[in-house]
């Protein structure tokens, strides 16, 4: 739901947009968002955000070159965090019927948004999406790139690679470039990047 809400949302934006905007299908609901070097994006089941700097990809993987971008990041995960906030409240009163509309992955994200549910709540997030309501969510996605350990492995680098394995939806990274290389000949993957 909520990866198919932001895909049609990003096609009408882009649509309406100069024409130096980009989309590109990579399969398996995975699409690459080109709206300029800063928030130059993949988004499907996993997100890769800004800024996306390359990427390669065949029927089974797609290969990422990010140069992790903290005004990018704020913004499109900011955005990101108003579906789950939104469905969280239809979780906790009927978890059963959610995870049937829902996708398992947008089941999932919603099931593990208690912690950032009450943060949100607490900073009096409304459902309007206000210019207040995007700073607050904006707010607290920059909180968690300066506490949480995942997002301070990616802002440690300079460049980041990933590997997305459509079949089984599942996110590779982030790897500096050995790492990457090395992951890709243990999955056996012939796409390549370059290292700059």
């Amino acid at each position: 739901m909520k990866h198919s809400l932001l895909s049609l949302l990003l096609l009408l934006l882009v649509s309406s947009c100069n024409i130096s905007d980009e989309a590109k299908e990579l399969g398996n609901g995975y699409t690459y968002v080109g709206e300029g070097a800063p928030l130059n994006y993949i988004i499907g089941s996993h997100t890769i955000y800004p800024k996306v700097v390359g990427f390669e990809f065949d029927e089974s993987f797609i290969v990422v070159a990010q140069e992790p971008n903290l005004e990018g990041y704020k913004s499109i995960l900011g955005t990101d965090l108003d579906s789950p906030y939104s469905s969280y409240p239809n979780y906790l009163a009927d978890s059963a019927s959610l995870q049937h509309k829902l996708s398992k992955t947008d089941f999932e994200t919603v099931r593990k948004f208690g912690p950032l549910f009450s943060a949100l709540k607490q900073k009096d997030l409304s459902p309007e999406n206000t210019s207040n309501d995007i700073a607050i969510r904006e707010a607290v996605a920059d909180s968690l790139f300066h506490n949480d350990p995942y997002y301070q492995t990616i802002f440690r680098h300079k460049r980041n690679f990933w590997i997305i394995q459509k079949e089984k939806d599942v996110l590779f990274g982030p790897f500096n470039f050995q790492q990457f290389n090395q992951q890709r000949e243990i999955m056996g993957i012939s796409l390549k990047l370059a290292e700059e």
